[in-house]
């Protein structure tokens, strides 16, 4: 009995050494505060003696412990790279936000250029501190002066060494003509690659830097950064001066004075850099502007690493990237805007969250962006990286892929990507690549318009752009509950090596090929097609296709698809040894040995019309019909009145008249619940999306009491919206705020709301 005593009373003891322990811990931590209108002499402890610059912020940064808050003034603009020399502990985190009122605070990578003279030929000059790589007009983005101002030359000559240059005889210019000047050439379908001209003489182009890809003949390109090639509105060009200092010569846009406008060159190139092991470290509220190059560069092996509610813009090659090793990373509730590279970019990433970010215009000027890489324009990039789960992000315009994720049981869903593969070609909205990508799962994704291009690639190019795009040597995978309209490829497409795979419940509309199958060297297997709806409304569009270079190839079993071409009766298509046949549904069977299983073909007049009704919210949607139309299912049952869909799916009903012209208002929102908030505070802004097509009058949106809305993420909040619809198809950002005035649970909901449309989203808080 003593033993037994004393065993619990020396356990008691530590435990309560322990808590001890970590209340000293808990006691010791610190805030600091740092604003535009603080001094460096301060202690930074107080909002009413904070730091002032970021030089003093980096001189204290091994100084701060777990526990630390750092915190800069919200309305405040700093200028500088921030070095984080410090990391939180497993239990404590090391905090990076924001305090005060107003809009977020600035990390910038740039400054504002003044004093402009006109030179000549309506050329303006600027005398500049620093060595100036990208320049703003109001927040726009200028071209590099640049030769031709539109379109590409094209490679004439393949050198023997591919990688080194290329012959153009077409180029007349005098030898070193084009030396220190950029190239920026279209290697191939998938990337855009650019390095500075070492040499040039009688048409043969020698660059500083090799291409990964080999440059062949045919392929575009482009010079810039070139001064006499200043000749067009919206270009500029840097001269470096001996003394460190230089000129930034502009040709404003028309009607805009230099001196009137709001000018800034980018000059820093990080914003938050790390090369350390970071632990717990959370940055919010930030708002990242104009990097060179990155906004959040963390090198090390990272661990619990999150990043919210923090807005990018302006870089010029990632806003987020981590190259190292990461473990449990978040990335949550952020805005992506105008970054020329991948917006986020993860390496060797285990068990992230990216959730519920916003990303438009990404990869948008072709040529620019990072170099070297296969996903040089795209959203989001996750490589040789596992069990991470990409979650309800809206993704609207894109030069290259939205989503690539490369590794095994990863989880992409109720993701919504429009205007995918804008300037590049051979990708996907959503895609994966290679024998390491394994057990991955894509469901309840909504995927629009993904176009290609082939500007700068030889005539006897193709598009090749596609919704859902297993790259080779996908397995184990299950890509199910996704609707996918609108591609130039196929909607869903399994390049070889590609086995065992289930695809199941997807809705695929309007693609000239539903699902497609290709083996050029590796076969595909054991795959299951199942329960999906592969819909045609042109005559050349088509259900299925395989196709083989080396004979027969069947890729797996299909079982109870329903496929509705009304226009094409041999909807399936089968290209062996390069011959392509076409078959009708029973031929089709035949071919397929018993692997085709109870498909349903419907052809009749009454599918010639089909509609589609998306949910892209997590709430039930009820769609009223149009009274004057009348409506089937694929079952040829009559439907009456309104539509009910489920939460991230889509139904397809089919009207006795054209419903292209038709108005449609839609809501992306995913779950809207803030959590708590104290009484007489506002929360952080979430969002939802309100997508319209032919809606030509206005709309209304009203917030329920307790929440307040905005069209922009940090400023501007009231209590209900009018706006009127610019262009026949229009998305546009709403902005929501948690903001109690009561201690009390608020629940409710926000209404949006058009002449005989209405739409709700549930909103919930609580200030207890």
């Amino acid at each position: 009995m003593r033993e037994y005593t004393k065993s619990f009373t020396i356990k008691s003891m530590i435990a309560v050494i322990a808590i001890i322990l970590f209340s000293f811990v808990e006691a010791m931590s610190a805030t600091f505060y740092i604003s535009n209108n603080g001094n460096d002499k301060n202690n930074g402890l107080s909002p009413l003696y904070p730091w002032r610059t970021v030089t003093k912020l980096n001189s204290m940064m091994r100084e701060f412990s777990p526990g630390d808050m750092i915190f800069f003034e919200r309305g405040s603009y700093f200028v500088g790279q921030i070095n984080i020399g410090c990391s939180g502990n497993d239990n404590e985190p090391v905090t990076f936000g924001a305090y005060g009122a107003g809009i977020e605070p600035v990390i910038s990578g740039s400054l504002p250029l003044r004093n402009w003279t006109l030179d000549k030929n309506g050329i303006y000059r600027a005398q500049s501190d620093s060595t100036i790589r990208n320049l703003f007009i109001n927040g726009k983005q200028l071209i590099l002066a640049r030769y031709p101002n539109s379109g590409y030359l094209q490679v004439k000559e393949r050198l023997s060494n591919p990688k080194s240059g290329f012959r153009d005889k077409a180029l007349s210019q005098p030898m070193g003509y084009w030396n220190g000047a950029n190239v920026r050439i279209r290697t191939i379908n998938w990337a855009y690659e650019h390095s500075a001209v070492k040499s040039f003489q009688s048409g043969t182009v020698t660059l500083s830097n090799p291409t990964s890809f080999p440059i062949e003949k045919d392929w575009g390109y482009y010079f810039d950064n070139k001064f006499s090639e200043l000749d067009t509105q919206n270009e500029w060009f840097y001269q470096e001066e001996k003394n460190g200092k230089g000129t930034v010569y502009l040709k404003p846009p028309m009607g805009v004075d230099p001196n009137k406008a709001f000018i800034e060159g980018s000059f820093i190139g990080l914003g938050f850099f790390s090369n350390i092991n970071l632990i717990n470290v959370i940055i919010r509220d930030l708002s990242f502007v104009n990097q060179t190059d990155i906004a959040i560069y963390f090198n090390g092996k990272n661990r619990r690493v999150s990043i919210e509610n923090c807005s990018f813009t302006g870089q010029r090659l990632h806003a987020v990237y981590f190259p190292s090793t990461n473990t449990k990373a978040v990335i949550s509730n952020c805005r992506f805007s105008g970054i020329y590279g991948e917006a986020l970019y993860l390496n060797t990433s285990r068990s992230a969250v990216i959730s519920n970010n916003l990303f438009s215009n990404i990869g948008m000027i072709p040529g620019y962006g990072t170099t070297g890489t296969a996903f040089g324009m795209s959203a989001i990039v996750v490589l040789s990286s596992d069990s991470n789960h990409i979650t309800g992000n809206y993704i609207n315009g894109v030069g290259h892929d939205g989503i690539n994720c490369i590794g095994k049981a990863n989880l992409i869903e109720k993701n919504v990507l429009k205007n995918v593969l804008l300037y590049l070609n051979d990708g996907g909205a959503i895609k994966s690549y290679g024998e390491n990508s394994n057990g991955s799962v894509w469901r309840n994704n909504f995927v629009s318009d993904v176009l290609g291009n082939i500007a700068g690639a030889p005539i006897n190019n193709r598009l090749m752009a596609y919704g859902l795009y297993a790259d080779a040597g996908n397995s184990n995978m299950r890509i199910e509950n996704n609707t996918v309209v609108d591609c130039s490829g196929s909607g869903i497409f399994l390049y070889e090596g590609c086995n065992n795979n289930v695809i199941i419940n997807n809705v695929c509309m309007n693609n000239p090929i539903g699902i497609k199958f290709r083996v050029d060297v590796q076969n595909s297997t054991g795959n299951q097609i199942m329960n999906n709806e592969f819909v045609g409304i042109q005559e050349n569009q088509f259900a299925v296709r395989f196709i083989s270079r080396s004979g027969s190839f069947l890729p797996g079993n299909f079982d109870k698809n329903t496929y509705v071409f009304p226009r094409n009766d041999a909807a399936f298509q089968y290209e062996r040894l390069g011959k392509l046949d076409e078959y009708d549904i029973d031929g089709w069977k035949n071919l397929q040995s018993g692997k085709e299983k109870d498909p349903v073909f419907l052809n009749d007049n009454q599918f010639l019309f089909p509609e589609i009704f998306r949910n892209m919210t997590s709430d039930s949607m009820r769609y009223l019909l149009d009274a004057s139309v009348e409506y089937v299912d694929k079952d040829k049952k009559k439907i009456f009145g309104a539509v009910s869909v489920n939460p991230w799916t889509s139904k397809i009903l089919y009207a006795n008249s054209d419903r292209s012209k038709s108005s449609h208002l839609e809501i992306i929102s995913d779950e809207m619940d803030f959590g708590k908030s104290s009484a007489g505070s506002q929360s952080e802004a979430k969002w939802f999306v309100i997508s319209v097509m032919n809606l030509n009058s206005p709309i209304t949106v009203k917030a329920p009491d307790g929440f307040l809305l905005s069209r922009e993420a940090d400023r501007n909040f009231i209590n209900s919206l009018s706006i009127s619809p610019s262009s026949k198809e229009q998305d546009m950002i709403i902005f929501i705020r948690f903001a109690p005035n009561a201690e009390k649970g608020y629940f409710g909901y926000a209404e949006v709301s058009a002449p005989g449309k209405q739409r709700l989203i549930r909103l919930s808080g609580t200030s207890r």
